[in-house]
């Protein structure tokens, strides 16, 4: 059963996972939104990143850090974060494509540790921007 977006923002982000999904050719694979304070997303990757061959690797973004790349845990019931994109909290999703697809080509980007990110006070408005027309 597909959930009802009822905000813009909820829309929009929906939209902006898609396109990033859509941009790596992993629409076949999980993906999650939630605008709740903290709006967050999850993307599944259909293949490990090849610096961790036997881990599921996902990209994760939250309203605070933006986009992360992690893998599974040993566990596997939490992710570790292996890189951020930094820049901002709601990049074009081009350039998270293309941070994806460098990590898939096992290209080193920078380390794991959070971005000092400037606030985002107008994130509904700027997810708003990315949802699709209403006809």
């Amino acid at each position: 059963m597909e959930t009802v977006r009822n905000t813009k923002a909820e829309r929009g982000l929906d939209r902006y996972v898609a396109m990033i999904t859509d941009g790596l050719g992993v629409t076949e694979t999980p993906s999650y939104t939630d605008v709740t304070s903290p709006a967050i997303a999850y993307i599944e990757l259909a293949e490990p990143f090849p610096l961790f061959p036997n881990r599921p690797a996902a990209l994760l973004w939250d309203e605070t850090f933006g986009w992360a790349a992690a893998i599974e845990a040993a566990s596997g019931r939490d992710w570790v974060m292996v890189a951020y994109l930094g820049m901002a909290v709601l990049p074009h999703p081009d350039m998270v494509v293309a941070f994806a697809r460098r990590l898939q080509r096992g290209n080193h980007v920078d380390g794991p540790f959070p971005p000092h990110l400037t606030a985002c006070d107008d994130l509904a408005y700027r997810l708003a921007a990315y949802a699709p027309s209403q006809h």
